[in-house]
């Protein structure tokens, strides 16, 4: 529940301020403290009790009975009727695998921020999400080539022409810029955080090929789609307002990357396998 003295940020509350941050903002809280009936919100915070009082004004939303427990928290009860269905619950503090929704960080010192990805760049690193239905392009074609590999596959088909370029940023890289955001910039307009470096497709499956050993052909299928030509952030006022930038090569990155995914797949297996494993 928080220290006793956090507060939601000022501007939050100006006019002018986007109705959906302020409703990201609401999930948030809801989902760190709120009840997962949707009715009710917890916090130590007598600030945080008016704030979030005044952030469901804000949003439409009917705020009914407000008490005092006997540990000093802050209870405040929602009405029903107006907030069905408006909220969508999840343990975000469980969560490994980045997606896109917004996410609402309180910081040491009581500052909070929004972290988010705009589907302009793409994580690379350890705890990827490989599966098959809903993988990004690297851990997809790690997994399509690894896999090629095992079974001795003399070609690996890739959709597209492979022209298309993307960007992509190390995990431990855009960790470290979201640190260095909260602790240092004060400001209203948000920031890209990225490496500026783009790669395409073609080179990257290859250097994928590389890195898993396979030597066969890769083959591309034309009659696929390439997406979007490119997809890259302009990090400029990351740089300018916190000195923020990648430190990590992406080869670099690919490769422990690579290494990672080999191990988990090697640890899998064995627990699968008690012959293997020697159980």
């Amino acid at each position: 529940m928080g220290s006793r003295n956090k507060r939601i940020p000022r501007f939050v509350f100006e006019q002018g301020f986007p109705q959906q941050l302020r409703q990201a903002l609401f999930d948030s809280l809801m989902a760190g403290d709120g009840h997962k009936d949707g009715r009710k919100y917890t916090t130590s915070s007598t600030g945080l009790k008016d704030d979030f009082i005044w952030l469901c004004f804000l949003l439409g939303k009917k705020v009914g009975r407000v008490r005092q427990t006997e540990d000093g928290c802050w209870r405040i009860y929602l009405r029903q009727s107006r907030i069905q269905n408006s909220v969508k619950y999840r343990d975000i503090s469980l969560e490994a695998v980045a997606d896109e929704d917004v996410y609402c960080i309180t910081t040491e010192r009581n500052h909070i921020i929004f972290a988010g990805r705009n589907n302009k760049l793409n994580w690379i690193g350890q705890c990827d999400n490989f599966s098959p239905q809903s993988s990004h392009v690297i851990p997809a074609l790690i997994k399509k080539f690894t896999e090629a590999v095992e079974r001795g596959a003399p070609s690996v088909e890739v959709w597209g022409t492979g022209r298309a370029t993307r960007e992509f940023l190390y995990v431990d890289d855009a960790a470290e810029g979201v640190v260095q955001a909260a602790e240092s910039y004060d400001g209203r307009e948000p920031v890209n955080l990225g490496t500026g470096v783009e790669i395409s497709i073609r080179e990257l499956a290859e250097m994928i090929a590389s890195e898993t050993g396979f030597g066969g052909e890769i083959v591309w299928d034309h009659s696929k789609p390439d997406g979007q030509p490119r997809r890259a952030v302009d990090t400029s006022r990351a740089a300018h307002a916190f000195g923020f930038c990648a430190r990590t090569q992406f080869a670099e990155g690919l490769r422990r990357t690579v290494r990672w995914y080999k191990g988990a797949r090697d640890a899998e297996f064995a627990v699968a396998d008690p012959v293997a494993s020697g159980y």
